[in-house]
């Protein structure tokens, strides 16, 4: 763990924030190739801040907040003026995810491009917000046809063997695309048919740890491709079924997929029925029925032992955990604000014991808990609300880095009465 003696030496600052690791910013390999700097709006934003702490140590596991509760940001870049200038005025990010190595990110937007970022070498930290931090210029931009459904990395990424960097993205009305982070270029498409052999788009994406497998979440359905096999060829594996006026099993667009981390095949399948389905992924068996969201389901992470699920939805004011050992009833509930059918999506530290999540209320901010904490009988209480600049919809914390990524922007529909100017100085 050389990350950890190098985070020991960091001096504590009070509060939260997000940092650089010098030797894992020093390992890039990259080769960043001129991108096109695509459209955006006013105030979409992308925002990497360095993590300082502020609270008690001692925890055997590894966290990227070295020990401390988080409490509060320290601005380390930006990406603001790329996603300015373009003919969309109502442009926000959709989500933002690192690579496996930590030496990247790409965000999507409501343009339909992602872009790729890399982390500046000479980034000055600072107790706010300046102008001086948005650097953050894309290496690269791929254009997609229709609206962006989901993406995500080659979970076997790394920037030291360049035919490892890939990332998968599916679109309205598209296959999903294999697009090359270094060139931007289209390596192939994973394709799907209905019965009357017309195009049909999936709505997610992930991948099996196990084997060389993409998993794509359709109505009703997940369909199976070998990742060096792009075409149409497929199994696939019915999630809902109708027999002799009788249905069984998980009914709805699977939204999210995400497999466990101790690779024992098991997997959690979001529905934007308000449902999430546990399935052995080798037969593709569904053993249970997860109930109890409010709103479609959007996002499910596993904590790093593979023994709890968390899941949220849209439209869902709480983010849920379960014990996939016994998953009768909800463990634990996580209040947030989420008043949109946007994604917003959560993220874990390594250690497993903070959850960072946005939360939509009027005062825009980022919530944290202590998984570790007791809980009141009034419930789970988050240990520290982080301010943000601007309306947050995702965090994202890279796997060995001290950092944490926060996509900003939702999308605003004007007012009666309203004009241009009005509305692209409230967009966000």
């Amino acid at each position: 763990w050389v990350h950890e003696q190098e985070l020991a030496s960091l001096a504590p600052r009070e509060g939260f924030g997000m940092a650089v690791e010098e030797a894992g910013a020093e390992a890039s390999n990259r080769d960043p190739q001129a991108g096109t700097e695509g459209d955006a709006g006013e105030d979409a934003a992308m925002h990497v801040e360095e993590a300082t702490g502020g609270g008690e140590t001692g925890e055997a596991l590894w966290s990227q907040f070295h020990g401390h509760v988080p409490g509060r940001f320290v601005p380390y870049s930006a990406a603001a003026g790329a996603f300015r200038g373009g003919k969309l005025e109502n442009n926000f990010l959709k989500t933002c995810r690192w690579s496996p190595d930590g030496l990247c990110v790409f965000a999507s937007t409501e343009d339909n491009q992602i872009r790729v970022f890399e982390l500046p070498q000479d980034a000055d930290c600072g107790e706010k917000w300046a102008p001086g931090h948005d650097q953050m210029k894309p290496v690269l931009s791929v254009l997609e046809g229709e609206t962006i459904y989901d993406a995500a990395w080659l979970p076997t990424m790394s920037s030291s063997d360049p035919a490892s960097c890939l990332f998968f993205s599916t679109s309205r009305d598209n296959p999903v695309h294999i697009w090359d982070a270094f060139t931007g270029a289209c390596q192939g498409s994973y394709c799907a048919y209905t019965d009357a052999e017309e195009l049909t788009a999936g709505y997610s994406v992930g991948f099996d740890n196990r084997a060389p497998y993409i998993y794509v979440g359709f109505n009703n359905q997940i369909r199976v491709y070998a990742i060096d096999r792009p075409g149409r060829q497929h199994t696939s594996i019915k999630t809902f079924k109708r027999a002799n006026r009788e249905t069984t099993g998980q009914r709805g667009i699977v939204s999210c997929i995400s497999f466990n981390p101790d690779k024992s095949g098991l997997f959690a399948a979001g529905s934007y029925s308000r449902n999430v389905g546990l399935y052995d992924g080798g037969t593709g068996k569904l053993l249970y029925n997860l109930q109890g969201h409010r709103g479609g389901v959007t996002q499910a992470e596993w904590s790093r032992d593979g023994q709890y699920l968390f899941t949220g939805g849209r439209k869902d004011d709480e983010i849920l955990c379960w014990d996939v050992r016994n998953t009768g009833d909800v463990l634990l509930r996580l209040p947030r604000a989420v008043t949109t059918n946007q994604r917003i999506l959560f993220d874990l530290d390594h250690s497993g014991r903070f959850v960072i999540t946005p939360s939509l209320s009027s005062d825009p901010s980022l919530l944290v808990y202590d998984l570790w904490a007791q809980v009141g009988e009034a419930g789970a209480e988050p240990v520290a609300r982080v301010p943000c600049p601007a309306l947050a919809n995702g965090v994202q914390i890279p796997p060995t880095l001290p950092l944490l990524a926060v996509s900003t922007g939702a999308r605003r529909f004007p007012l009666p009465g309203e004009d241009e100017d009005d509305a692209a100085a409230a967009t966000t």
